[in-house]
């Protein structure tokens, strides 16, 4: 009997030890997500949303961009990057946020059809 108490006791202690204290800290995920990209003759706008896949809500403090556009048969348009700083927007824990970023170059060529594109978004946050 004694055994049984001893290896009951046993285990409830590993329990309580296991089951202790857990912390879960609430963290940011946000990323950018191009819903448009327009070439004017010297400039690129992209429009899009950032999209926050934490628990937590945070806001967008820099970020960059670089896409490569073409035409609806793949043929390559145009290229281009920008960095930009003091974002300012504020994301909401698994929400959403539109956007819309500019680039000025004057080698941005006009261009009026169909538009494929490709973006990488470097994202910089804080809480």
């Amino acid at each position: 009997m004694k055994k049984i108490v001893f290896f009951m006791m046993m285990v409830l202690a590993c329990f309580v030890g296991f089951s202790g204290d857990t912390k879960c800290d609430a963290s940011a995920n946000i990323k950018f997500q191009a819903t448009n990209v327009y070439l004017y003759n010297g400039q690129s706008v992209i429009e899009g949303n950032f999209y926050n896949e934490g628990d937590s809500g945070a806001t967008v403090t820099t970020v960059k961009l670089s896409f490569t556009a073409s035409d609806k048969a793949g043929n390559y348009v145009f290229s281009d990057s920008g960095l930009f700083s003091g974002v300012n927007a504020w994301v909401p824990a698994y929400g959403t946020t539109a956007w819309s970023f500019t680039i000025n170059n004057s080698n941005t060529p006009g261009y009026a059809g169909t538009i494929k594109w490709h973006i990488d978004a470097d994202v910089r946050f804080s809480y």
